[in-house]
């Protein structure tokens, strides 16, 4: 079995805690548990989660000492050998996130997050009042919009920290994406260049640039980034289909599902079949024709007197 890498264990770790808060946002939806009660539940949780990752973590670390098993580690000599292009690379990621927290301008036409995120916190509870209206539910809303767990996590965040809806939403839960988008493509960066730092560096330099001078539309990975981090498509563009890309070509199956199951958690799509999903199907078909394919070529070569 290939070694679990740093990255791929934090974003998958990152889903199961996104996942705790899903199950809490169910809680609160069907059994009308207060937001309150909801975060007096998540906080321990959470760091039970963080615990168990942690003993999970030192069991691995003692296991492979005793089998031997190099441990993954980084790459001082590549930064000695290419300083410029990692520090380049480095300005270029903290002064984005500089951008995330004081100057970027959110792109809130059509978006309700903040609006639903206050409205649990007022309310103290899920999907009791319109947000946009502030008033009681009349015709309901669609089940399927309902138990996306994203503006519930939002909540619980601020409930237990007491930051504001607006920063929460605006500002630091972009900054968590765009982290977690460089982690993927950091992941991608090892998955192409295996030991070659220099082609690591500069191809995430190189999505560095595009990131930032890439904003020229509203549906750019660059602009959704920059504008719309918080919302649950910009997570999808940027770390759910890139990361489940990457687990299909390593053939990390447990990736692949998190990440269906976190679009479906996130994201209005056709009953839980959502892009992640249909990106699966299509990889999959292709290496299933691609395998038939080569059986079929191995039998003819072994029909015409082949060794």
């Amino acid at each position: 079995m290939a070694q679990e890498l740093a990255g791929e264990k934090l974003i998958e770790r990152s889903i199961y805690i996104f996942g705790i808060a899903e199950a809490l946002h169910l809680a609160g939806l069907f059994k009308h548990v207060p937001v309150s009660s909801l975060a007096g539940i998540a906080l321990p949780a959470w760091l039970a989660a963080v615990v168990l990752f942690a003993v999970k973590d030192m069991l691995d670390k003692k296991k492979k000492k005793k089998q031997g098993t190099e441990t993954e580690s980084g790459d001082p000599a590549g930064f000695r050998k290419f300083p410029y292009r990692t520090l380049l690379f480095c300005l270029i990621a903290v002064l984005q996130a500089v951008w995330f927290l004081m100057l970027q301008t959110p792109e809130i036409s059509g978006d309700i997050t903040g609006e639903t995120v206050q409205t649990f916190l007022t309310e103290n509870a899920v999907y009791t009042v319109n947000p946009m209206t502030g008033s009681a539910f009349t015709q309901g809303m669609p089940a399927r919009l309902k138990i996306l767990g994203l503006p519930a996590f939002y909540a619980l965040i601020c409930r237990l920290t007491g930051c504001p809806a607006v920063y929460t939403v605006y500002r630091i839960m972009p900054l968590v994406t765009f982290l977690l988008a460089y982690v993927v493509y950091g992941l991608w960066a090892r998955f192409l260049f295996p030991k070659d730092y220099k082609k690591q560096i500069t191809f995430l330099l190189v999505i560095a640039l595009l990131f930032q001078f890439g904003c020229y539309g509203i549906v750019s990975d660059g602009a959704r980034l920059f504008a719309a981090g918080w919302r649950g498509e910009t997570i999808r563009a940027l770390i759910l289909l890139p990361y489940a890309l990457l687990c299909l070509m390593k053939k990390r199956k447990k990736g692949v599902l998190l990440c269906i199951l976190a679009e479906a958690c996130m994201v209005w799509t056709l009953y839980g079949a959502g892009l992640v999903l249909l990106m699966t199907v299509i990889v999959e078909v292709i290496r299933y024709v691609d395998n038939r394919r080569h059986m079929l070529l191995r039998q003819n070569f072994k029909k015409e007197g082949g060794v």
